[in-house]
């Protein structure tokens, strides 16, 4: 699936503030996290200062997606990673539930990758996600015509969108892997029609799951709540991907 488009980059476990601010809140929907006690146990102090240690030491890291948004995330946690991309057939691994399908996919991604890379025997770290948009019950993908283009924008007005995230990584020494779902939801004001046929006529609608992105200047003044987090919406959230790369680091040491 195609994440969530987004230009905002976010800093280090929060996101940079706009000039037009909409209101936030903080709630993160995650399952199957942080189920090792070392990092369960940790306060958020403590994780920036575990993941600083972590970083210190010069992990090989490897990211499987070449979106630009969880690029911008790794450098902002100031990763040093190299990207792998999957190139997996998304349309051939089909759930019902959007939780069940993101989780899918980041996992076969991981498996062609780890094929791929074959055996080590130095840790490393691979991460995969995945994401969707979810709007009344329902999965979008990125809008195939103008027309379905426009359903999907003018319905943001009447209902929120939600994104459904799911995050993979890896210890490929020891074969652990950890996960975690990661979402969040956007609520806007009504989308002029005039804002809605500039999008189209820009055409990066069409690159986008959903046909969205957050932080394009005609949107950002329409967003009226958040819950989440800002990377999470640009599919990968600082503060999940930070629990799982320790939770996988720490599986080292089991």
């Amino acid at each position: 699936m195609t994440r969530w488009c987004s230009r905002v980059v976010p800093s280090l476990f929060g996101s940079r503030r706009c000039a037009l601010r909409p209101q936030f809140s903080s709630r993160l929907t995650r399952a199957k996290i942080s189920t090792h006690k070392v990092v369960a146990d940790m306060q958020p102090e403590e994780q920036n200062r575990a993941l600083s240690n972590f970083l210190s030491s010069k992990p090989r890291i490897i990211l499987g997606s070449g979106s630009f948004g969880r690029k911008a995330i790794f450098k902002e946690l100031g990763i040093d990673f190299e990207v792998l991309k999957p190139d997996i057939d998304e349309k051939a691994i089909r759930k019902e539930r959007p939780e069940d399908l993101v989780l899918a996919l980041a996992h076969a991604k991981s498996a062609v990758l780890r094929d791929r890379i074959g055996p080590v025997t130095d840790p490393v770290y691979l991460v995969t996600a995945d994401q969707v948009v979810v709007y009344r019950d329902t999965i979008r993908e990125k809008p195939t015509s103008e027309a379905e283009a426009r359903e999907f924008i003018s319905g943001y007005g009447e209902a929120p969108a939600k994104t459904v995230g799911g995050i993979v990584v890896c210890n490929l020494a020891t074969k652990k892997t950890f996960e975690s779902l990661d979402i969040a939801e956007v609520h806007f004001k009504p989308i002029p029609v005039e804002v809605r046929e500039a999008l189209i006529e820009e055409g990066t609608v069409f690159l986008c799951a959903g046909g969205l992105m957050v932080e394009h200047e005609l949107i950002w003044p329409l967003v009226t709540k958040l819950d989440g987090t800002m990377d999470s919406i640009m599919g990968m959230g600082k503060h999940v991907v930070a629990s799982l790369l320790l939770e996988a680091a720490a599986s080292s040491d089991d």
